[in-house]
C-alpha cells in the first residue's frame, strides 16, 4: 500500500493535489488519508479517486476537468 510520509500522524498537511495518475494511489486508505490532513481536502486533477467515495470517507474532494 502506498503510504505518504504524513500518514504517520502528523497532521501537518492542508491538502493532497493529484497531477499524477499512479495506480497506486486507488490502494490508498481514505479514512487514514483523511485522519492525516489538518484540512481534509482533496483536489483530483486526474480523477484518481472515485468523487463518491472519497466523500464517503469524509475528504473534501474537487476534481478538476469535470463541468458541472
Amino acid at each position: 500500500m502506498l503510504r505518504f510520509p504524513s500518514m504517520a500522524g502528523k497532521r501537518d498537511d492542508d491538502a493532497v493535489v493529484t497531477m499524477v495518475k499512479h495506480d497506486e494511489y486507488r490502494s490508498l486508505d481514505l479514512a487514514a488519508l483523511k485522519a492525516a490532513l489538518r484540512t481534509p481536502v482533496v483536489v483530483d486533477g486526474r480523477r484518481v479517486f472515485e468523487a463518491e467515495v472519497s466523500r464517503g470517507a469524509g475528504l473534501r474532494t474537487n476534481e478538476v476537468g469535470i463541468g458541472k
